[in-house]
């Protein structure tokens, strides 16, 4: 298979006002092209250009849930230690500290399960109203 740049041995230079430069790479972060000669010779020879868009909706929420994924995460580490408590009493005195505390742990979690609900709504208006 040849290599198409071995091909390639002339060269254009061009000039642009930093306004015009500014629009050409406007269009060539949205498109898929890696480097900007790439995407520039698509454009002049009239090739197909693909662009791709991004939703910043969709971005506030992934950042949000990977936040809550981790808050969670520690949450429930805390939890499962409260519960590995619990189970591990032996006498009836020892059970209430061991519930009061498990209680308490699961405090959070609702509180980041409402959260994560909440979120879930905001994006599906975003998106079924959007």
């Amino acid at each position: 298979m040849k290599d198409i740049k071995s091909n390639r041995t002339r060269r254009v230079t061009l000039r642009f006002t930093p306004e015009e430069f500014q629009q050409i790479e406007k269009h060539f972060h949205t498109a898929t092209s890696r480097k900007l000669s790439d995407f520039l010779r698509k454009v002049i020879m009239g090739e197909k250009v693909v662009n791709y868009t991004r939703n910043q909706s969709i971005d506030d929420f992934l950042t949000d849930m990977v936040l809550l994924r981790n808050q969670l995460s520690a949450i429930g580490n805390n939890f499962n230690q409260a519960v590995k408590k619990l189970n591990a009493v032996r006498q009836v005195p020892d059970i209430l500290p061991c519930y009061l505390e498990a209680r308490q742990q699961y405090k959070p979690i609702s509180a980041k399960i409402d959260e994560i609900k909440s979120s879930i709504n905001k994006l599906s208006d975003l998106w079924l109203h959007g």
